[in-house]
């Protein structure tokens, strides 16, 4: 009875230390939880806009925010991406293959006559070979920024610069009361290259946005607190953005040269809606 009594106490004395791990572990995943549901809120507060700091500053000014769009103008790749060496080294292993396995040629199809005459596969041979054009261009050899014909197998954005000091940035304006968002960042856009260009803004909703808070001295001579831009992706579809009837000078670059021109600021605000 007594070794009874003893193995009871030590069952219970295990099944208590268990709940008590258990307990620990549970209150650390709460914990672990409530840590990363902080973190999401203060990540959501952040992506939402300006801080409560910066609302209550706001508005000790009378224009308070301004409102702004902006437009991407993105070139979209002509020419299929240049394969990795893995994806190289797979294809020429594939054509090998179909080689070693693959059912031959009849010979009726070899010998078969072929209206002119001449040898059947000399023939088929002048008919699939060509040179394929080059994929570097012209405007690659002489890193000419300004030309569309250039990195085929990459997006090019447009960007400017509005004065021979200003930073560089993607067509921007301020939007006004009178028409909605979408149509601010098109005027943004027109004013800069023209109705010429074909482009196709996807979507009504921008893809980024920025919360500018503008320097001391400008908010007290302008009575404005900051600028809040909203950015619109739009595709060119067709012709032409070798000039430009507003600003002091464009660039077509790819994600990556995009570095060399954006401050850190904006360039953050758009980073993840560039693509490669």
């Amino acid at each position: 009875m007594m070794r009874a009594w003893m193995r009871g106490l030590s069952e219970w004395g295990a099944y208590r230390k268990t709940m008590e791990i258990q307990a620990v572990g549970n209150y650390r995943i709460v914990r672990g939880k409530m840590k990363i549901r902080k973190m999401i809120a203060e990540a959501k507060r952040r992506q939402a806009g300006a801080s409560n700091e910066d609302e209550d500053s706001a508005r000790l000014f009378k224009h308070g925010w301004r409102i702004a769009t902006a437009t991407i103008l993105e070139r979209v790749p002509i020419v299929t991406p240049e394969v990795s060496p893995i994806e190289k080294a797979w294809r020429d292993r594939a054509f090998e293959l179909r080689n070693i396995h693959g059912k031959p040629i009849p010979d009726e199809v070899l010998t078969m006559e072929i209206p002119g005459g001449g040898d059947p596969m000399a023939k088929m041979k002048e008919e699939v070979e060509f040179t394929p054009a080059s994929r570097v261009t012209e405007a690659d050899r002489t890193n000419d920024r300004k030309s569309l014909n250039r990195r085929l197998d990459k997006k090019l954005y447009f960007i400017l610069r509005r004065t021979e000091t200003s930073a560089w940035q993607f067509p921007q304006r301020i939007a006004r009361e009178s028409e909605t968002m979408r149509q601010s960042a098109e005027m943004a856009l027109q004013v800069i290259v023209g109705t010429e260009p074909w482009t196709y803004f996807i979507g009504n909703a921008p893809i980024a946005h920025l919360v500018h808070v503008y320097p001391e001295a400008y908010q007290k001579e302008n009575d404005v607190y900051g600028v809040k831009i909203f950015f619109y992706r739009s595709n060119l579809i067709e012709g032409k953005v070798d000039s430009i009837r507003q600003g002091h000078d464009f660039l077509w670059v790819t994600k990556d040269e995009i570095d060399e021109y954006f401050g850190t600021e904006y360039l953050a605000a758009v980073r993840r809606a560039l693509v490669s």
